[in-house]
Protein backbone atom coordinates (compact mmCIF):
# COMPACT_ATOMS: atom_id res chain seq x y z
CA UNK A 1 0.00 0.00 0.00
CA UNK A 2 1.04 3.32 -0.63
CA UNK A 3 2.72 5.09 2.05
CA UNK A 4 0.84 8.33 1.55
CA UNK A 5 -2.44 6.11 1.96
CA UNK A 6 -1.31 4.59 5.06
CA UNK A 7 -0.33 7.83 6.37
CA UNK A 8 -4.20 9.01 5.78
CA UNK A 9 -5.42 6.07 7.25
CA UNK A 10 -3.44 6.66 10.39
CA UNK A 11 -4.41 9.93 10.65
CA UNK A 12 -7.99 8.88 10.41
CA UNK A 13 -7.68 6.71 12.94
CA UNK A 14 -5.83 8.80 15.40
CA UNK A 15 -8.64 11.11 14.87
CA UNK A 16 -11.44 8.49 15.98
CA UNK A 17 -9.49 7.42 18.60
CA UNK A 18 -8.96 10.78 20.00
CA UNK A 19 -12.61 11.57 19.93
CA UNK A 20 -13.99 8.42 20.88
CA UNK A 21 -15.30 7.43 17.71
CA UNK A 22 -14.28 4.21 18.37
CA UNK A 23 -13.01 2.24 21.49
CA UNK A 24 -9.43 2.51 22.25
CA UNK A 25 -8.32 -0.56 21.71
CA UNK A 26 -9.97 -1.09 18.37
CA UNK A 27 -8.01 1.83 16.97
CA UNK A 28 -4.95 0.63 18.37
CA UNK A 29 -5.32 -2.75 16.76
CA UNK A 30 -6.09 -0.92 13.66
CA UNK A 31 -2.49 1.41 13.93
CA UNK A 32 -0.85 -1.31 14.36
CA UNK A 33 -2.20 -3.48 11.63
CA UNK A 34 -1.82 -0.46 9.18
CA UNK A 35 1.70 0.11 10.58
CA UNK A 36 2.66 -3.64 10.00
CA UNK A 37 2.97 -3.98 13.91
CA UNK A 38 4.85 -0.91 15.13
CA UNK A 39 2.56 1.47 17.24
CA UNK A 40 1.91 4.66 15.95
CA UNK A 41 3.68 7.93 17.25
CA UNK A 42 0.23 9.18 18.67
CA UNK A 43 1.83 10.49 21.93
CA UNK A 44 2.56 13.42 20.11
CA UNK A 45 -1.11 13.92 18.94
CA UNK A 46 -2.25 13.64 22.42
CA UNK A 47 -1.60 17.57 22.81
CA UNK A 48 -2.43 18.56 19.75
CA UNK A 49 -6.06 19.17 17.90
CA UNK A 50 -6.41 16.29 15.71
CA UNK A 51 -7.91 16.81 11.98
CA UNK A 52 -9.12 14.64 9.78
CA UNK A 53 -10.51 14.46 6.42
CA UNK A 54 -13.92 12.86 7.12
CA UNK A 55 -14.29 14.10 10.45
CA UNK A 56 -14.54 17.61 9.56
CA UNK A 57 -16.94 17.11 6.39
CA UNK A 58 -19.20 14.87 8.29
CA UNK A 59 -19.73 17.43 11.51
CA UNK A 60 -20.44 20.23 9.32
CA UNK A 61 -23.65 18.30 8.46
CA UNK A 62 -24.14 15.64 11.41
CA UNK A 63 -25.09 18.06 13.79
CA UNK A 64 -27.99 19.81 11.57
CA UNK A 65 -29.27 16.35 10.13
CA UNK A 66 -29.30 15.26 13.62
CA UNK A 67 -31.35 17.96 14.73
CA UNK A 68 -33.55 18.25 11.96
CA UNK A 69 -34.12 14.05 12.31
CA UNK A 70 -34.98 14.87 15.80
CA UNK A 71 -37.27 18.13 15.98
CA UNK A 72 -39.43 15.95 12.92
CA UNK A 73 -39.72 12.61 15.06
CA UNK A 74 -41.01 15.18 17.49
CA UNK A 75 -43.54 16.98 16.14
CA UNK A 76 -44.80 13.22 14.21
CA UNK A 77 -44.97 12.03 18.07
CA UNK A 78 -46.65 15.49 18.94
CA UNK A 79 -49.20 14.98 16.20
CA UNK A 80 -49.98 11.80 16.25
CA UNK A 81 -49.47 10.13 19.96
CA UNK A 82 -50.65 12.56 22.13
CA UNK A 83 -53.80 13.44 23.51
CA UNK A 84 -52.65 17.15 23.98
CA UNK A 85 -55.74 19.51 23.32
CA UNK A 86 -55.92 20.68 19.75
CA UNK A 87 -54.65 24.20 20.86
CA UNK A 88 -51.37 23.39 22.70
CA UNK A 89 -50.53 20.71 19.27
CA UNK A 90 -51.03 23.76 17.16
CA UNK A 91 -49.07 25.68 19.12
CA UNK A 92 -46.07 22.99 19.70
CA UNK A 93 -45.78 21.99 15.81
CA UNK A 94 -46.26 26.27 15.30
CA UNK A 95 -43.30 26.58 17.19
CA UNK A 96 -41.24 23.93 15.14
CA UNK A 97 -42.28 25.35 11.85
CA UNK A 98 -40.96 28.52 13.11
CA UNK A 99 -37.88 26.61 14.22
CA UNK A 100 -36.94 24.72 11.30
CA UNK A 101 -37.65 28.45 9.18
CA UNK A 102 -35.16 30.00 11.80
CA UNK A 103 -32.52 26.72 11.49
CA UNK A 104 -32.92 27.13 7.71
CA UNK A 105 -32.10 30.88 7.67
CA UNK A 106 -28.97 30.22 9.99
CA UNK A 107 -27.60 27.49 7.96
CA UNK A 108 -25.41 28.99 5.74
CA UNK A 109 -26.85 28.20 1.51
CA UNK A 110 -24.48 26.84 0.03
CA UNK A 111 -25.26 23.68 2.43
CA UNK A 112 -27.15 20.97 1.42
CA UNK A 113 -28.90 21.14 4.51
CA UNK A 114 -30.38 24.60 4.65
CA UNK A 115 -33.42 23.30 2.00
CA UNK A 116 -34.13 20.34 4.18
CA UNK A 117 -35.28 22.73 6.95
CA UNK A 118 -37.24 25.27 4.73
CA UNK A 119 -38.73 21.58 3.55
CA UNK A 120 -39.58 19.76 6.74
CA UNK A 121 -41.15 23.23 7.67
CA UNK A 122 -43.47 23.28 4.92
CA UNK A 123 -44.07 19.44 5.06
CA UNK A 124 -44.89 20.18 9.21
CA UNK A 125 -47.21 22.85 8.31
CA UNK A 126 -49.28 20.85 5.31
CA UNK A 127 -49.70 18.01 8.33
CA UNK A 128 -50.96 20.67 10.68
CA UNK A 129 -53.17 22.21 8.13
CA UNK A 130 -54.94 18.96 7.76
CA UNK A 131 -54.78 17.89 11.38
CA UNK A 132 -57.21 21.03 11.74
CA UNK A 133 -59.28 20.23 9.16
CA UNK A 134 -60.05 16.92 10.53
CA UNK A 135 -60.78 18.20 13.66
CA UNK A 136 -62.59 21.60 12.33
CA UNK A 137 -64.23 20.45 9.74
CA UNK A 138 -64.11 16.72 8.86
CA UNK A 139 -65.83 15.78 5.44
CA UNK A 140 -66.05 19.07 4.39
CA UNK A 141 -63.78 18.12 1.30
CA UNK A 142 -64.03 21.54 -0.50
CA UNK A 143 -62.33 23.30 2.71
CA UNK A 144 -59.52 20.80 2.19
CA UNK A 145 -58.79 21.68 -0.95
CA UNK A 146 -59.09 24.97 -0.45
CA UNK A 147 -56.38 24.88 1.98
CA UNK A 148 -54.21 22.78 0.40
CA UNK A 149 -54.32 24.73 -2.50
CA UNK A 150 -53.76 28.40 -0.68
CA UNK A 151 -50.53 26.15 0.58
CA UNK A 152 -49.40 24.99 -3.19
CA UNK A 153 -49.91 28.46 -4.19
CA UNK A 154 -47.85 29.91 -1.26
CA UNK A 155 -45.29 27.76 -2.52
CA UNK A 156 -45.07 28.59 -5.62
CA UNK A 157 -44.97 32.26 -4.96
CA UNK A 158 -42.29 31.87 -2.44
CA UNK A 159 -39.88 29.58 -4.78
CA UNK A 160 -40.10 32.65 -7.00
CA UNK A 161 -39.41 35.17 -5.08
CA UNK A 162 -37.06 33.26 -3.11
CA UNK A 163 -35.66 31.28 -5.66
CA UNK A 164 -36.24 27.94 -4.37
CA UNK A 165 -36.79 25.75 -7.35
CA UNK A 166 -37.72 22.54 -4.97
CA UNK A 167 -40.76 24.68 -3.79
CA UNK A 168 -41.90 26.53 -7.00
CA UNK A 169 -42.10 23.06 -8.44
CA UNK A 170 -43.68 21.40 -5.56
CA UNK A 171 -45.97 24.39 -5.30
CA UNK A 172 -46.73 23.86 -9.26
CA UNK A 173 -47.20 20.12 -8.88
CA UNK A 174 -49.72 20.21 -5.84
CA UNK A 175 -51.63 22.32 -8.04
CA UNK A 176 -52.11 20.41 -11.05
CA UNK A 177 -52.20 17.61 -8.87
CA UNK A 178 -55.21 18.86 -6.87
CA UNK A 179 -56.79 20.35 -9.92
CA UNK A 180 -57.20 17.27 -11.56
CA UNK A 181 -58.49 15.31 -8.61
CA UNK A 182 -61.09 18.21 -7.97
CA UNK A 183 -62.54 17.85 -11.75
CA UNK A 184 -62.26 13.85 -11.20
Amino acid sequence: MNDQRKKIIVNEILYWKANKVLPEHYCDYLIALYNQGEEAPDVKRKNKKTSSVLGEKASIYLKPASLLILLSIASFVVLYFTELSITLQTAILSFFVILFIVFGLKTDKKQLIAPLFYSAAAFLLLLQTIHLWEYYSPGDIQVLYLLIGSQCLAWFVLGIIFRMHYFTVSGFLGTIILLVTWFL
